[in-house]
């Protein structure tokens, strides 16, 4: 499904909040893409599977879906948010 994202949120190196960085969903109806624009950084999900992620790439975030990021102190990143 492709769609204009209606939020996108960027965060430059050492500014990650730690919101980010601990536990956290997004609400329902929503889904989000998480691309890297500078350094890496890992995405961990509620089953503790982890996706390490460099400049360039992206990760999709589901509904619902328990999330948090690690290694994120010298990454810049961009969260786009869509209505599903």
């Amino acid at each position: 499904m492709t769609s204009e994202p209606y939020r996108v949120l960027r965060f430059a190196r050492g500014e990650i909040p730690a919101g980010l960085r601990t536990e956290h969903d997004l609400k329902a109806g929503v889904r989000a893409v998480l691309t890297v624009l500078e350094g890496s950084v890992t995405y961990v999900d509620a089953n503790g599977a982890r996706t390490a992620l460099t400049e360039g790439e992206s990760h999709p975030i589901p509904s619902q879906a328990k999330h948090h990021l690690e290694d994120a102190d010298d990454a810049a990143i961009e969260v786009a948010f869509h209505r599903i």
